[in-house]
């Protein structure tokens, strides 16, 4: 799911790694060993610096060649830039090689190099150690170059001067190599030749006993070629008397013949309630340029009518030289009509000192006059009025009888239980995790999404950090839950052996509960289970894997499953449906009387006319179970495809600016109303809220079409906690509609008017 849920996790990461620890010493040991093993983990740097994934990191025991332990960054998604060194342990004798004691020295290494000297410490303990080169440096200098950069100039060289400088003063001289590399510059051999950017060279740099500066020079060479910044490095080596902190520096040619690009983006304002408002139109270079950046602009009427919804303006609008943006304001008039959302557009012409990529800004007017089909009804959020245990929630819904709420997060690692009146207060009755009574053995790391059996009796939550699933009852009269069990990769206590859990992302049940999917997405794979009727507990079928397919299925193999991150069921069961976030497709599964799936089709973004569906990060399937709506977190779209007879095909995508919407910047979770008449999505990036009106007259030829209703945006219009939505989900009698928002770690219930105005005049709900 990129944040977007993708985006999310990796803000996440540091505060998961507690418990990811405590997952890495509690493996699996040989039976003669009597102790768990030592963890040591933290930041890895090189002088301040972030490594690159694939660097390896090593312990060797003092007094020995053989590495004990290794961890390459990056390996483990959810240890982020992280690393973390598992360190056998044994305290018996004989010890078997390869393993370590308490108290014994050690060295721990960054690729080659020497970062730190450590003390083993006790059995099953994880210590956090940060290693950096520079800790172990003391009085030792190290060599810094830093980057550069010079303007290409038209004819001629240029010179581009990178600044060398040694952290102390050393005793005794300092050298070093250094040589020139290509990058997206090409360098010639003496002379600005035909087609070169630069002039190759190499020598030893100096600094003489006490120095602590010096330069290298490049000579660039001038062109008139319209062509993007180009750039080569420096690379150096071989030092004596020191070490060097960083191997390469890159020098940046900065094009001064092309012109930047200029783009006016899009914005939301409310109707006021009286007098004037202000549409912020905000127009941005593509690089600060030398010269002043000029260009025309005018308002032009949509389905917002000038000197009635707003007042119309033009001109000409200057960007100064060596700024990015400047803004264009047009004020909005209070016409007290009730009315759907307006829009106008602020168009762009006549550009001086630039093009333009982007010419249309789209404003969308939101009406005050109108009552709200979400209105905000109830917040709650974490260390507020006694709520606890709500960092990073991720996924939420609704029991069967509309009175309970679940929510899953992921930095405070638990599930919490608010239940829900009729007229849209929630009230927080706890929480549970690890460290609660009966719950020591499940999974909580990493919960992505949690989904409830149709009967309400069971809930299960993906545990991504544990690769597995937690089943836990339900107790319909109060709503708590009660640990049933867990399963994950590798179990085999069924007789077949678990595959396709790794890094759980998403699940769904069968509507008759008989049978449970999961999204594998560090395996590539979905994941079929059945449940017990009487336990609720999983017994695993198969796993359909990326590029490959089971003996027994008669398709062409699975294709383009790639980080499957959302799963739904239609609504007869007989199709399986699946988004994948890194191959950019939504794939097509047939699903058996025995619960069993075959590969029938995958449609990929920007592959035989579909669009809309880069970076899938969430779809739903209608409740007549003609459409399916994918969202495209990286194009920021919303598509639809219709569903016969099993058979998908593409409908269209609904673009922001050309289908006259606002919101969906980095879209990550959609549902659709049980009714099938709304569908609600949010976006990460804008912490938007955003509600679509759909067509649901199967005699229309506009069936299935979404029409935009309204957006909710955090801090505007008197919401202050919607910061980074992260998922979606409506009540079963359709009268909530939730929103978790994993910035802000608060859960927003949402309501119409209509509907806490009946409730709160005593009336009972459905």
């Amino acid at each position: 799911m990129n944040l977007s849920r993708q985006t999310m996790k990796q803000i996440q990461i540091g505060t998961l790694l507690a418990g990811l620890l405590a997952a890495l010493t509690a493996g699996p040991l040989l039976a003669r060993l009597s102790e768990p093993d030592h963890v040591l983990y933290g930041t890895a740097t090189w002088f301040g610096e972030p490594l690159v994934a694939g660097t390896v990191i090593s312990l060797r025991l003092d007094g020995s060649a053989d590495v004990l332990t290794t961890y390459t960054l990056g390996q483990n998604a959810q240890l982020g830039g992280l690393y973390a060194l598992r360190i056998p342990m044994d305290s018996l004798d004989p010890r078997l090689p390869g393993r370590a004691r308490p108290g014994e020295g050690a060295s721990v290494f960054i690729n080659d190099s020497i970062v730190a000297n450590v003390i083993i410490g006790d059995y099953g303990e994880a210590q956090r150690l940060d290693i950096d080169p520079a800790f172990l440096t003391g009085t030792t200098p190290a060599i810094v170059i830093s980057p550069a950069q010079v303007q290409e100039g038209n004819s001629g060289t240029s010179t581009m001067l990178f600044s060398v400088n040694l952290t102390v003063p050393s005793q005794d001289p300092v050298s070093f190599n250094w040589t020139t590399s290509n990058g997206t510059a090409t360098g010639g051999v003496g002379s600005c030749e035909s087609g070169s950017d630069f002039i190759h060279d190499n020598t030893i740099g100096d600094f003489p006993a006490g120095q602590t500066s010096t330069s290298i020079a490049i000579s660039v060479c001038g062109d008139t070629i319209v062509e993007d910044n180009e750039t080569f490095s420096v690379d150096l080596s071989n030092p004596t008397n020191a070490i060097i902190q960083f191997q390469s520096a890159t020098g940046t040619i900065l094009n001064d013949d092309g012109q930047p690009q200029v783009r006016v983006a899009d914005t939301v304002v409310w109707e006021p309630a009286t007098g004037t408002a202000t549409a912020t139109f905000e127009v941005l270079l593509s690089r600060a340029f030398t010269q002043d950046v000029q260009v025309d602009f005018e308002t032009l009427s949509d389905t917002a009518t000038g000197g009635i919804d707003y007042v119309g303006t033009a001109g000409r609008l200057t960007i100064p030289a060596g700024s990015m943006s400047a803004v264009v304001e047009v004020s909005i008039l209070a016409d007290g009509f009730v009315e759907t959302p307006e829009a106008l557009t602020l168009n762009l012409s006549n550009p001086a000192n630039a093009t333009i990529s982007d010419a249309v800004g789209l404003a969308i007017i939101l009406d005050n006059d109108s009552a709200s089909e979400n209105e905000l009804a109830d917040v709650a959020q974490n260390g507020v009025n006694g709520v606890e245990g709500l960092a990073g929630p991720s996924d939420a819904v609704f029991s069967p009888d509309n009175q309970y709420l679940y929510v899953s997060t992921l930095v405070s690692r638990t599930i919490v239980t608010f239940s829900v009146s009729n007229f849209g207060v929630m009230g927080f009755l706890g929480k549970i995790d690890a460290q609660t009574a009966g719950f020591e053995a499940g999974l909580f790391e990493g919960i992505q999404s949690i989904a409830l059996s149709p009967d309400g009796n069971y809930l299960y939550a993906a545990a991504s950090g544990n690769n597995g699933i937690m089943v836990l009852s339900r107790d319909s009269g109060d709503g708590s839950l009660s640990l049933v069990g867990t399963i994950a990769n590798g179990d085999d206590s069924s007789g077949t052996e678990v595959s396709g859990l790794a890094t759980v992302w998403d699940l769904v049940l069968s509507s008759d509960g008989s049978h449970l999917y999961a999204a594998g997405s560090g395996d590539d794979a979905v994941a079929a289970f059945s449940v017990d009727a009487g336990s609720g507990a999983l017994t695993f079928l198969e796993s359909e894997v990326n590029g490959a397919n089971d003996p027994g299925d008669s398709g062409a193999a699975v294709a383009f499953v790639d980080r499957p991150v959302s799963v739904r069921l239609s609504p007869d069961g007989s199709r399986l449906l699946v988004g994948s976030d890194f191959s950019s497709a939504f794939t097509v599964f047939e699903r058996d009387g025995a619960g069993e799936l075959s590969f029938v089709d995958t449609f990929r973004n920007n592959v035989s006319g579909v669009s809309g569906i880069g970076g899938a990060s969430d779809l739903d399937v209608s409740p007549d179970g003609s459409h399916v709506y994918v969202l495209g977190r990286s194009d920021d779209t919303l598509a639809q495809f219709s569903l016969v007879g099993g058979s998908a095909s593409f409908m269209a995508a609904l673009d922001r600016q050309a289908d006259r919407f606002a919101g969906l910047d980095g879209p990550d979770a959609v549902t659709i109303s049980p009714a099938g008449d709304a569908l609600y999505a949010v976006g990460f990036e804008d912490s938007s809220f955003v509600m679509f009106r759909r067509v649901t007259d199967v005699q229309s030829s506009a069936y299935g079409d979404l029409n935009f209703a309204e957006i909710r945006l955090d801090n505007t219009g008197g919401i202050t906690t919607l910061g980074g939505p992260t998922s979606v989900a409506v009540s079963p009698n359709g009268n909530f509609v939730v929103v978790t928002a994993g910035v802000d770690n608060a859960v927003n219930l949402f309501s119409d008017d209509s509907v806490l105005t009946i409730f709160a005049n005593g009336f009972e709900g459905p």
